[in-house]
């Protein structure tokens, strides 16, 4: 699920696959890159994914 965007299509997805979609498990981590209190939107390029144990986390460049 790294790098998607959370839509409706992605949280019928974790609810299928048994993830809480709330994330109050701490399932998932998120980051905002746009919205009304930015003045520019934060321009963020996955560079890649790194596997660390039982965690993955996004690489950005």
């Amino acid at each position: 699920y790294l790098g998607r965007v959370l839509d409706k299509q992605l949280m019928l997805k974790l609810a299928a696959d048994g993830i809480d979609v709330a994330g109050e498990n701490g399932e998932f981590h998120t980051i905002v890159t746009n919205g009304p209190l930015f003045r520019f939107p934060v321009n963020l390029k996955i560079n890649g994914f790194k596997p660390v144990g039982q965690h993955c986390f996004v690489e950005f460049d």
